[in-house]
């Protein structure tokens, strides 16, 4: 049993109890996981200011009737990446960021937007 201890892959500085601080893990981090960060935060903004200009599209081409659910559509995509790059700059924040991004993909069946 203390051989599988030994040989564990877990870092000390985590525990199997709770996600690390946020400072633990950018601490730890070398110039592959910093340029890993950076270039997946910045997909994140890529992905809101496409959809703003969807949007923008969506107001000036579409007929009112259908606006709401094209929106809701293309919203889904920058919902999911927001979240996740909070839930990876901020590892304590993943159960509320997946939480969040559930309920945004359930809430047109509560609403019944269609």
């Amino acid at each position: 049993m203390e051989e599988v201890e030994k040989n564990s892959t877990l870092d000390p500085a985590c525990s199997a109890d709770e996600p690390p601080f946020s400072k633990v893990i950018l601490e730890s981090l070398g110039l592959t996981g910093i340029l890993l960060f950076a270039m997946l935060t910045l997909m994140t903004l890529t992905a809101n200011l496409v959809f703003v200009e969807e949007v923008f599209y969506i107001y000036h081409k579409i007929p009112p009737s259908k606006r709401s659910i094209f929106i809701w559509i293309n919203a889904a995509a920058p919902v999911i990446a927001t979240t996740s790059c909070i839930g990876m700059w901020i590892p304590r924040s993943t159960m509320f960021t997946d939480f969040t991004a559930a309920v945004y993909v359930f809430f047109p069946v509560l609403t019944g937007i269609s």
